[in-house]
């Protein structure tokens, strides 16, 4: 009897590639929220503490309601666009961070 696929492997390219270091050992990760997603930039002074949508941080695969994305596991490197401005966050703040990180 076939195993059937669970979702964590049906979206998993078994030919993905790390722009990194070309390995092609990965770890993939989907989280869905929803609507409550924390993120903190400490550095900013930026944080969603209530809660809100994921930002299109250009980390991973970006989805309003999650992360999805894949870690490298020969580097350790996150799939993402990097790098990630403050000018971006910046913009973001008004949309998706609530108030001050504390």
């Amino acid at each position: 009897m076939a195993k059937r696929a669970t979702k964590a492997t049906a979206n998993t390219n078994p030919r993905w590639t790390c722009a990194h270091c070309e390995g092609h050992r990965h770890v993939g990760i989907f989280s869905a929220a929803r609507n409550y997603n924390y993120v903190s930039v400490p550095h900013l002074g930026l944080a969603n503490n209530e809660g809100s949508y994921m930002p299109p941080l250009g980390i991973g695969t970006y989805d309003n309601d999650g992360f999805m994305g894949k870690i490298c596991l020969d580097c350790g490197r996150v799939e993402g666009q990097f790098p990630v401005s403050d000018k971006l966050l910046l913009d973001l703040k008004k949309d998706y961070f609530d108030n001050d990180f504390e």
